[in-house]
């Protein structure tokens, strides 16, 4: 990942941000169930727990920067694949992205 010319100190972040949720979510759909699913002593639950909360907080923060209101309808459960959560968390982050810059 590469600097990009005459991008914000803020737009860098979320850019690679987005592109660290998107990497880790890649790499984690290939687990079994029962790892997504899986609970440690100390961490914030499952795996699936820890992204749920990741993309559900970006789409309240872009909210809160007023974003497109009903652009992106968060909805998670057990039952939702990761690979259901990648397009929003790509979708918000640019989001997010687009909104620094300007």
């Amino acid at each position: 990942m590469t600097m990009t010319a005459n991008a914000s100190p803020l737009s860098e972040f979320l850019r690679y941000n987005t592109w660290a949720t998107a990497q880790l979510l890649a790499f984690c759909e290939s687990l079994p169930p029962a790892q997504l699913d899986a609970r440690a002593a100390g961490a914030y639950g499952s795996i699936r727990d820890t992204f749920a909360h990741i993309v559900g907080a970006e789409v309240a923060y872009l909210g809160i920067l007023g974003g497109p209101a009903d652009a992106h309808r968060f909805r998670f459960d057990a039952e939702t694949p990761l690979a259901a959560l990648k397009p929003i968390a790509l979708a918000v982050g640019q989001a997010l992205i687009d909104g620094a810059a300007n």
